[in-house]
């Protein structure tokens, strides 16, 4: 991109790349106080996002070269751009909007995929809206294709530095955060016919991202929270039946089951611990957690603190509960 300001690109002939000066150009048509962002080629077809829009490029040949077509109404933050493959749609682009929003993008359609982390819920400490807006551009994304997940890491304010990694499993389209991310780049690279991620701190060290349950040399406790469980509504009171947990057999190491039966923050103290020992011949290791309690909403959180062990997997939960009809609780 080059030449007649931020909304140009200057283009040569293949045969002619390594000594054009690049003196044919077209300019975007946009506001003047836009400019080029990125862009990426999909489907045969170049997509050039700006702040404002994202426009199609398609090379026609003749007098002009290139045709443009508007296709967007939205722009795209620099180096958030990506192809990702999802289960049910295929091969799509996601990128981090100038609104703070996370969309994918076939090339006529978009979708919002950030709905569920844009506000703030009291319960994670980060969302969209924490975005430095003044500092969005130092965001970047890199898809990690072993585990698939597209990977965003931001500054959430008050910092003007990348602090945090947003995490979409692009497999069940869950959000989830992690902290202490002073990367200024991300890279998928391979090493002995392997994939790894690895990144670049602003103090030069280069990190390859998860080994283990290690932040650099401090063992860190895994641990996931449910929803709040209710049935019909959350006035809707309930008899706790009983929480079955489906686990991978390749889960290993001890966790914590902990529950809290109404809308808090805090968790009761351990209800149940789960060891996974012998998983020979398992397709799925099954667990029955107890939950004799009456109440309107149900929330659970299963932990562990295992250092440098296998990870655990946790596939499905059936919550069964008996409705004692409405009221508080």
């Amino acid at each position: 991109y080059s030449g007649g300001g931020g909304r140009a690109i200057a283009y040569a002939d293949n045969t002619l790349i390594t000594t054009s000066p690049f003196n044919n150009t077209f300019e975007l048509p946009s506001s003047l106080d836009d400019e080029i962002t990125g862009g990426i080629v999909y489907e045969k077809n170049a997509y050039i996002p700006t702040q404002y829009k994202v426009f199609r490029v398609s090379h026609v040949g003749g007098n002009p070269d290139f045709s443009y077509q508007e296709v967007a109404a939205w722009g795209a933050v620099p180096r958030t751009l990506k192809k990702v493959t999802l289960g049910e749609v295929g091969e799509v682009m996601i990128c981090l909007g100038y609104d703070r929003k996370v969309r994918i993008f076939d090339g006529s359609d978009s979708k919002v995929v950030s709905d569920p982390i844009e506000e703030g819920n009291g319960l994670c400490p980060v969302s969209m809206a924490d975005i430095n807006i003044d500092y969005i551009n130092k965001s970047f994304a890199e898809v990690d294709t072993e585990k698939q997940v597209y990977k965003l890491w931001v500054a959430i304010a008050p910092s003007t530095n990348v602090t945090h990694c947003l995490n979409l499993n692009l497999r069940t389209m869950a959000w989830y955060p992690h902290q202490n991310q002073a990367y200024n780049a991300a890279v998928m690279a391979s090493s002995g016919n392997f994939r790894h991620l690895f990144t670049v701190g602003r103090s030069g060290y280069v990190h390859q991202i998860d080994t283990g349950f290690r932040d650099v040399t401090t063992a860190i406790d895994d641990y996931y929270e449910s929803s709040f469980l209710f049935q019909d509504n959350p006035r809707a009171v309930a008899k706790g039946q009983r929480v079955t947990l489906f686990f991978s057999p390749r889960s290993a190491g001890t966790v914590y089951y902990q529950d809290a039966p109404a809308f808090t923050k805090a968790f009761d103290a351990p209800r149940d611990r789960i060891i996974f020992s012998n998983t020979a011949n398992t397709t799925q290791i099954v667990k029955d957690i107890d939950i004799p309690l009456i109440h309107n909403v149900y929330r659970f959180r299963i932990s562990s603190s295992a250092g440098t062990a296998q990870p655990w997997e946790l596939n499905k939960v059936d919550y069964r509960t008996t409705q004692h009809g409405v009221g508080e609780g």
